[in-house]
Parts: structure tokens; sequence; C-alpha cells
């Protein structure tokens, strides 16, 4: 998977940035990570984390398996395996934001 860079036409026919995810590991900043999270946990409303949840989902189709298991999990009454799948969905939220935060779109 890639991140669309410069000179690259896409559907929309606007370029967008390119980057193999080795390089933007490479980038990454820990502290830039932890800071999304932290963000995301103290948001201001519930609202604000469910709309850049619903933007996230749309790059990562993924995070709605994962909202699938922790709903689950909570109706199980599991609240241990519920904190662990929200630890994942939190975490590629945050992978989503740092993306966007350096100039990249999905």
């Amino acid at each position: 998977m890639a991140i669309y860079g410069p000179g690259i036409p896409q559907p929309s026919g606007k370029p967008k940035k390119r980057l193999d995810m080795r390089e933007f590991f490479a980038r990454f900043n820990d502290q830039a990570f932890i800071g999304q999270i932290a963000s995301m946990v103290n948001a201001g409303s519930q609202a604000e984390v469910d709309q850049t949840t619903r933007e996230a989902a749309q790059a990562i189709p993924l995070l709605d398996a994962l909202i699938a298991q922790k709903r689950a999990a909570e109706a199980e009454g599991d609240e241990v395996r519920a904190k662990l799948w929200l630890g994942a969905v939190i975490q590629l939220i945050a992978i989503y934001r740092l993306a966007e935060d350096m100039g990249y779109e999905w």
C-alpha cells in the first residue's frame, strides 16, 4: 500500500503525495503519534471522535471490522477484550491523522 503523491493522477484528478509505507514509518514521529492518541482520549466531544472515526474508516476500511469486534465484545460483557479492540481502532486513527498532518492523502 502506498500513499500517492505529486505527478501521480488519482481518480479525482488531483495529484497526491506518494510515500511507501516503510518511508512513512521511518519518518514517523513517536511523540506526534502519542499526541494524536492523547487528543482522541481527551476529545472535547463524542461527536468529534465519531466524525474523525468516520473519515478514517473511509480511508481504512479495516476500522469498521475492528469496531464491530469491539461492539461484539461489549455485547458479551467482555470489557477487557473491548478495550483491546478499541486500542487497535485508536492506533489506526492516529496513523491516519498523522499522515494527514504530514500532508498525505489516502
